[in-house]
């Protein structure tokens, strides 16, 4: 069981920081993209959105994009 530092979706659900996760670990690549999304380009956000599976139209925004990563995860 790991212990979410940051507030974020983990494994599906959402955890505050500090909770507990039925995850065994959680990776520092996990806490990572939740932390360096806001530090991305929007190109970055689309490609990352590409390989996610999360569809992003031409009008989103970063902000936009952000939030359907978020919402996928």
């Amino acid at each position: 069981m790991g212990t979410v530092k940051k507030p974020g979706f983990y494994g599906g659900r959402f955890h505050q920081g500090g909770q507990g996760t039925e995850a065994e670990t959680i990776t520092d690549e996990v806490e990572a993209d939740a932390v360096d999304l806001d530090t991305k380009s929007r190109d970055e956000l689309v490609a990352l959105a590409g390989q996610r599976g999360v569809t992003v139209k031409a009008a989103d925004t970063k902000a936009d994009i952000v939030a359907a990563i978020n919402g996928a995860s």
